[in-house]
């Protein structure tokens, strides 16, 4: 996904190493880097957030410690390393989502976020259960290193006196959630995931069960960024860039590097395993999963870091370019201000002079009760996801005067333009023509066949009828276009995987190019529209473009514009 960047944080950015990490610390912590996820978002990127847990982790289990004495005499069950790793996902995420919603609400912006319990799949026989590498909880000292020694725990020297707890810390083979969280993306959410490298899991005969670890966050940020096809992994650490001969006369500091030179440092012991060495294995594992960019920085540098002036940056230098968007088109007046927004596969670019919002059948036949849709056995609520959405998207284009076409699916009232390969299709309750409660079912001039108030047209909008799936079949629509001089589309409409997917594919062969809004479309089987969608921005947009709502409307914000008549 362009202009998609997942942005992983360690616990310890709410948490400093040796201090109590108070929640209204980790609070204000956490708005600071809320205004940098909103900032990102205000530019029109989507965003997915990741986050460590060590010394949060640390604390419950400390906490859970302390009243083990009580707990046979309180009731209190044993918590369980795995459960600890879960109540501290729940907790930062909270903290996390409530200071984005809050930096996005000042901002004006519509997004908001979303945090995901996620589960990550681990193997059971990984060799990292025997041998414990992971610091969690807080920096103790030499003599409390002891007393924890004493009662069990793994402790290691991180520095000179200062000791940490360790626990098993094996491999991310899977996260569970990825393809939801990847819906989730494409709505235009900021979405917290992953926390604490995941919910760590084992796979049995009879489903996942929890197992004591704690996964390392960057690799399971890598993985889940390849597994829902991030553009850009940002690695935050506490140091601005990575550097090889840290500490000596020639430490030097790496800004660009491609991947057999970073791999070279690393198999050279150039970073420490316990600091940025998974970092930059994880890094050269996202580029070699196809991701296009890494970058590693501290937060205070993200901005400069994703803009190419600070950070270390490795990318695939073998790899070809991505698609470059095509050129304008001559008939463009120079000086006019083109629009540019973040889409899959690349940021999308069209002339406001040229563009025109298409409203593919929002028919009551299809999204309300006692409709043909429903006469088919489809739950109708599904639809009427893409109302609101869409409304914001029709209420812009008409405030600036841009051209918007209504389609309806129907036919003529003798049904003389009804094949029978359509009206004997399924088992529907009620076929076409038949009378339902809305009047004839997907005939013209019934209630049904009328497009749901919310998205009514207006004087002066263009409203198409259609006897068939694709917009331009048997109709004037191309005729329409052309004369208006219109070469791009904003696609909205039901259902994705039909009416739309067919309207587009006519629209590309035609040399219309069509942005897909991706929450303003919906289908009654949430598989089919994720599908659909995947497949117009495959092979570099082999039919089209896909973006959210949101990110369209932040560039029409931050680009100005005089009204163009039509």
């Amino acid at each position: 996904m362009t202009g998609t960047v997942l942005l992983a944080v360690g616990g310890n950015a709410l948490v400093l190493d040796g201090e109590p990490g108070s929640v209204a610390r980790q609070q204000e912590r956490a708005a600071r880097f809320a205004d940098q996820v909103a900032d990102l978002v205000g530019e029109g990127r989507q965003v997915l957030v990741t986050h460590g847990n060590g010394p949060q982790v640390g604390f419950i289990l400390r906490r859970g410690e302390l009243v083990a004495p009580d707990a046979s005499v309180e009731g209190l069950p044993e918590l369980p390393l795995w459960l600890a790793v879960a109540d501290s996902q729940g907790g930062i995420g909270h903290l996390l989502a409530v200071a984005v919603d809050s930096a996005l609400e000042r901002r004006g912006l519509d997004s908001r976020a979303v945090a995901v319990l996620t589960h990550v799949e681990v193997d059971a026989d990984d060799p990292a259960f025997a041998l414990p590498t992971k610091p969690i909880g807080a920096a103790m000292t030499s003599s409390a290193a002891r007393a924890r020694t004493a009662e069990g725990w793994t402790v290691i020297e991180t520095a000179p006196g200062v000791h940490r707890r360790v626990v098993p810390s094996p491999r991310p083979r899977r996260v569970v959630e990825a393809e939801q969280i990847r819906a989730l993306v494409h709505t235009g959410a900021v979405v917290v995931a992953a926390g604490g490298g995941g919910i760590p899991v084992v796979r049995a005969a009879d489903g996942w069960h929890g197992v004591d670890a704690v996964v390392d966050k960057d690799r399971a940020s890598a993985l889940l960024a390849a597994s829902v096809g991030v553009d850009t992994l940002v690695l935050v650490t506490g140091v601005d860039e990575v550097s090889v001969g840290r500490g000596t006369p020639r430490q030097r500091a790496l800004r660009e590097v491609d991947p057999v030179e970073l791999r070279a440092h690393l198999d050279a012991g150039e970073f420490p395993p316990g600091s940025m060495g998974p970092k930059v294995e994880s890094a050269l594992q996202f580029v070699a999963d196809g991701g296009r960019r890494a970058v590693i920085t501290s937060l205070p540098r993200l901005r400069d870091a994703l803009e190419g002036r600070s950070g270390t940056l490795l990318t695939a230098r073998d790899r070809p370019a991505p698609p470059t968007p095509p050129a304008l088109s001559p008939a463009s007046t120079p000086g006019e201000p083109m629009i540019t927004l973040a889409a899959d596969p690349f940021p999308y670019v069209f002339d406001p002079r040229r563009v025109a919002l298409l409203c593919i059948d929002f028919q009551r036949d299809f999204m309300e009760a006692g409709g043909f849709g429903e006469s088919l056995g489809n739950d109708v609520s599904r639809l009427r996801g893409a109302i609101e959405p869409t409304s914001r998207v029709l209420e812009v284009f008409r405030d600036r005067g841009w051209p918007v076409i209504h389609t309806r699916e129907g036919h003529r009232p003798d049904l003389t333009d009804l094949f029978p390969a359509k009206r004997d299709r399924g088992s529907p309750t009620l076929r076409i023509g038949e009378d339902g409660p809305m009047g004839r079912v997907l005939v013209r001039g019934s209630a049904g066949h009328g497009i749901v108030p919310e998205l009514a047209p207006v004087e002066g909008e263009v409203v198409l009828d259609k006897p068939g799936k694709g917009s331009f079949y048997a109709t004037d629509l191309e005729t329409i276009l052309r004369a208006r001089g219109i070469t791009s589309l904003v696609v909205t409409g039901v259902t994705t995987e039909v009416c739309v997917q067919t309207t587009v594919r006519e629209a590309n062969d035609r040399g219309f190019e069509s942005l897909v809004l991706s929450d303003c479309t919906a289908s009654y089987f949430p598989q089919f529209h994720r599908s659909a969608l995947d497949m117009f921005c495959a092979q570099g947009g082999i039919v089209g473009w896909v973006a959210t709502s949101d990110a369209l409307l932040t560039a029409l914000r931050t680009t100005t514009h005089e009204e163009v008549p039509r």
